[in-house]
């Protein structure tokens, strides 16, 4: 991958949780934790990125997730390459994220915890940056970042009925 598709995969990102945060109508005033986005979920745990091997030209990167206070931190994948962009359900009991275990950028889902991970596409295409629909029932992603013809797809959370937007 080159560093400008990762950087096009970073930018998609930031517009789906934009876009999907900034729509879903969610009044934020009695929620106890500021969310950031679905990076935070309501019991105070953020789930985020972390590289665990920077050698070029091998990447790896995990997903853990770490309470606001800074306790509990917890790897939830272990797989070779890329695990990156999760993103909580609005229930905060699944987690999805992108992989390129299989060779590509592929999207995956797990529970709270890490288990029971699940892969959702199987394309040729590059889907990344998911974001959840504020009632559990979507995920929003991009495909073709890297390639320069990025589009918008939406699917049931399951990975059935993918439709381009």
């Amino acid at each position: 991958m080159t560093k400008n598709g990762y950087w096009w995969i970073l930018a998609a990102a930031a517009a789906l949780a934009a876009f999907a945060y900034g729509c879903g109508g969610r009044d934020t005033v009695e929620d106890t934790v500021d969310h950031g986005g679905s990076l935070v979920r309501e019991e105070g745990e953020i789930a985020f990125t972390r590289y665990t091997r920077f050698a070029p030209p091998d990447f790896e990167s995990e997903v853990y997730t770490i309470n606001v206070d800074g306790s509990g931190e917890r790897r939830l994948t272990d797989s070779p390459g890329l695990d990156a962009f999760p993103s909580w359900s609005p229930d905060g009991e699944r987690i999805v994220f992108a992989s390129e275990r299989d060779g590509n950028w592929e999207l995956y889902v797990m529970d709270a915890g890490g288990a029971d991970q699940r892969r959702l596409t199987n394309t040729p295409e590059d889907e990344s940056s998911p974001a959840w629909s504020p009632d559990g029932e979507k995920i929003a992603y991009g495909t073709g970042v890297i390639e320069g013809n990025e589009t918008i797809h939406v699917m049931n959370a399951d990975g059935s009925g993918r439709k381009r937007l």
